[in-house]
């Protein structure tokens, strides 16, 4: 998987998302086509972390109705989108997966340049976001 700066069009749409979301909700006026851009490149960025660690689709699937519910639970987000999306994966993986990716494996595809104790921390914000449901409906549940 190529790191988010390699693609100058996915780099500026995470930049977009990141200060769409980055202070807090977007304005109202904002239309609802304009927000999938954004989505769409967090969903793919999902989808990739979840291919390269060979996790099943109803982990994407989760991964994604994580992320979904965070940001409609969360009047302000302070987390990097790609740390945002990568914390969703290894959540719903934990949920999921029968033998989910270690921490160091998952740091090594999920190409976000953090620490364990920062994976840690955007843990707790996102379960907080999503208010601990870890339960949801997919697709492919």
């Amino acid at each position: 998987m190529a790191p988010m700066g390699a693609d100058p069009l996915r780099l500026r749409a995470s930049r977009q998302f990141r200060q769409m979301h980055a202070g807090c909700a977007p304005p109202a006026s904002l239309e609802r086509e304009e927000m999938a851009g954004p989505r769409e490149i967090a969903v793919e960025f999902i989808e990739d972390v979840c291919g390269d660690l060979g996790l099943s689709s109803a982990t994407f699937g989760l991964a994604v109705a994580y992320y979904d519910a965070m940001l409609r639970n969360r009047d302000c987000l302070e987390l990097p989108t790609e740390l945002a999306c990568a914390t969703c994966v290894l959540i719903a993986a934990k949920f999921e997966e029968l033998r989910p990716p270690k921490m160091r494996d998952f740091l090594d595809v999920a190409s976000v340049d953090v620490t364990r104790d920062d994976i840690k921390a955007a843990e707790l914000d996102v379960l907080s976001a999503i208010g601990w449901k870890l339960h949801a409906a997919t697709p492919f549940s």
